[in-house]
């Protein structure tokens, strides 16, 4: 009621109206635009208008013109809002001339406020790599606007110029490899200077010397000679050390950064090397900057975020939500951890290898400057890393599930679908350099391709059973192979919903039901592929017992891998029967009658299967049967079962940690995590046998994607 509406009328004549205000049906416009003669428009009260109008609409009713369709309901912004209206967000509007005027921008800062500009600067240059908006970031920084606020302020001018010079670099290297999503990159630069004319060459040589200047002092507050226009940063002596070690560790870390990625771009990973010196030693200087963050002023000068409020009014403002000095520098070093992950890339690559490294790498969650590293090195030049044909990779690991060596590429049949393979292949590579959300629903879209590659296989395997049956020591090759593909990428999805929370408590025996299912299916698939053809060279092999043995080792690629899938299968199904047993004695908290039923569940959580034709997409028709109890079988005996794969789990591990040579220490630590998982779980169902009245305690994703239950409070 307290809403009112006014509209402007024009001195032009009605017969002189413009296509603009007048209908299709020739009636004068309620809203006319002013002459551009008219000083004064003359506003009339329409409020009683539009309410009249308004109580003859029904429910649901809208009027809207034809050309108003639902993406420009969709594109609106809401005036006056300040959810959407950015210009309503209550801050007064900064700019710099009037900062200056203020005198909120000092041409000469303290060694404290350097230090602090410094740190401050570095959490929102995080920020901006973790996605969020040049001009929320960064820029908020009012000295990063105009190099001339900066050239007086020693040490500080050359670290913005830097930081700009990042931020290019960053930029290019994000565009390039175009896998960015509107939650990992904003590409926008808002109109804002970037300082491009300034080569990086030029830039690190500033840095250099603004380095050798704080050696200089150093030197001078020990006592020694130097130059005359080396001067003290500050007055008092016995912090000078101090404060000329801070600041030439954040100029040096500002340096390292910049070579490290310059390093990275080069093609053909010729600068994975060469990148290994620079990180290193910004690592080096790291815990230098953190016992000196306390120097640094807690309130800076020149950070205003009202200084770039005007550039973001045509969209709806995103919150952006600050970090502290210390988590800038945590996600700094994750940042160069992560480049030393990508430095460590295979030289003698196989597809296998290739992919455990990035997803040891993706599992890290780096954001979308390593991860467009990471795709520009891994396709390079159409070749992998730079060095190895794709379909050369494809044909090298399909040798294990059974393809003859012998087999010629040019082989037509064979050349068509290796092509295939590669083109599908190119997108599972592609998936780890999506963030993890991203990759679940990237799988799912990837299922048709690999689909029509499950057909191809089919024939080709029937193609070589015809012409080179003498050659295969397996009849279905090619099969295998792609069913041990997919497989992956099924098991991979699952396990992504509980690294992304998407699961709740009442359905986790759903998944380990169909997690031990897909283990099952890819575990068989190898023992009549890989198995076979481990076996069928170490019969060709003459000696004795002890060769054979060193060649079947030596063959059989996948020996710890199929040991570690035996183990997870092993641990997925004592999980299934534990929660069975638990919800079969009412101790698991299940979903409301009025919720999502478990069948519901089931479909939203495995539909997407049903497009594959291998592994057989299974339905809750089939879990309802395979989980009938008979009325016989108490709940003791279904803890027992589910004790009796922990066991067989954990002794799998313990074959592990014992084999030599031994394991990488991240495997390690991962089968050790694995086995105090088992052995809590074991008590805990040994302890519920002897005292139904226990309290439980559930941590999903306690170890990967395995669940541990023990007794609260302990």
């Amino acid at each position: 009621s307290d809403l009112h509406f006014s509209t402007m009328s024009s001195t032009t004549p009605p017969d002189q109206a413009t296509p603009a205000q007048t209908d299709e049906h020739g009636a004068s416009s309620k809203l006319e635009t002013v002459a551009e003669h008219d000083e004064t428009p003359n506003w009339k009260d329409v409020t009683s208008t539009i309410k009249s109008l308004g109580q003859e609409l029904n429910v649901g009713e809208l009027i809207i013109a034809e050309s108003f369709s639902l993406f420009e309901a969709m594109s609106a912004v809401e005036i006056m809002d300040p959810k959407m209206d950015s210009g309503m967000v209550g801050v007064e509007h900064l700019t710099i001339d009037c900062a200056i005027e203020k005198g909120l921008l000092p041409q000469q800062l303290s060694v404290e406020q350097i230090i602090g500009c410094m740190d401050q600067l570095t959490a929102l240059e995080m920020m901006y790599m973790d996605g969020n908006s040049l001009a929320q970031t960064i820029f908020t920084c009012m000295y990063m606007h105009r190099d001339e606020l900066t050239s007086s302020i020693k040490f500080f001018g050359p670290f913005c110029k830097a930081v700009k010079k990042t931020v290019e670099v960053v930029r290019s290297v994000v565009m390039r490899a175009d896998v960015f999503d509107e939650e990992d990159f904003l590409p926008s630069l808002f109109g804002l200077d970037l300082g491009g004319w300034i080569t990086e060459d030029e830039v690190i040589a500033e840095l250099l010397s603004a380095e050798n200047y704080l050696l200089e002092v150093i030197k001078l507050n020990k006592g020694l000679e130097v130059s005359a226009d080396i001067v003290a940063l500050q007055d008092d002596s016995s912090k000078e050390h101090q404060f000329a070690e801070a600041l030439l560790a954040r100029l040096r870390v500002r340096r390292a950064l910049l070579l490290a990625i310059a390093c990275l771009r080069k093609l053909a990973c010729q600068g994975l090397e060469d990148a290994r010196k620079p990180i290193n030693f910004g690592l080096l200087q790291l815990p230098i900057i953190r016992k000196t963050l306390s120097l640094g002023s807690s309130e800076p000068p020149g950070f205003d975020a009202s200084i770039t409020k005007l550039l973001l009014a045509p969209c709806p403002p995103r919150a952006v939500k600050a970090i502290s000095t210390v988590e800038g520098i945590d996600r700094f070093e994750h940042l160069f951890q992560q480049f030393l992950q990508i430095c460590a890339l295979p030289e003698n690559c196989t597809l296998p290898k290739l992919i455990r490294h990035l997803s040891a790498l993706s599992l890290s969650q780096p954001n979308i400057v390593p991860r467009s590293l990471l795709l520009r090195l891994v396709f390079c030049e159409e070749k992998v890393l730079g060095k190895f044909p794709m379909q050369m990779l494809l044909k090298d690991s399909m040798l294990d599930f059974g393809l003859p060596p012998t087999l010629n590429d040019a082989v037509e049949p064979l050349s068509d679908f290796l092509y295939k393979c590669r083109l599908a292949y190119e997108q599972v590579l592609r998936l780890y350099s999506m963030n993890r959300a991203r990759q679940r629903r990237r799988i799912t879209k990837l299922y048709d391709d690999w689909a029509i590659l499950q057909n191809e296989a089919d024939h080709m395997d029937s193609f070589l059973m015809q012409n080179f049956a003498s050659s295969l020591t397996c009849t279905h090759p090619l099969s295998s192979w792609v069913l041990d593909q997919t497989v992956d990428l099924m098991l991979n999805q699952l396990h992504l919903g509980f690294e992304l929370e998407l699961y709740s408590l009442c359905e986790l025996h759903l998944i380990y039901w169909y997690l031990d299912f897909l283990m099952g299916v890819k575990h068989k698939n190898r023992e009549i592929s890989v198995d076979k053809v481990a076996t069928a060279a170490e019969g060709k092999k003459k000696g004795g017992v002890r060769k054979k043995e060193n060649a079947k080792k030596k063959l059989n690629p996948w020996a710890t891998q199929n040991l570690l899938l035996e183990i997870h299968q092993n641990i997925s199904r004592g999980l299934y029967r534990l929660l069975s047993a638990l919800i079969q004695d009412q101790r698991l908290p299940m979903s409301k009658p009025q919720q999502e039923s478990l069948a519901t569940r089931f479909e939203h959580r495995f539909k997407m299967f049903r497009r594959l034709h291998q592994p057989q997409a299974l339905f809750h028709s089939d879990f309802e049967r395979s989980n009938q109890l008979d009325p016989d079988v108490k709940t003791e005996k279904v803890y027992s079962s589910a004790s009796d794969c922990f066991r067989v789990a954990k002794a799998g591990i313990e074959q592990l940690l014992h084999r030599e040579p031994p394991l990488p220490q991240t495997e390690q630590t991962h089968l050790q995590d694995l086995a105090r998982l088992v052995v809590t779980n074991t008590v805990t169902m040994s302890l519920l046998q002897r005292d139904a009245n226990l309290k439980l305690d559930f941590q999903m994703n306690a170890v990967g994607s395995f669940l541990l239950v023990k007794l609260k409070g302990r």
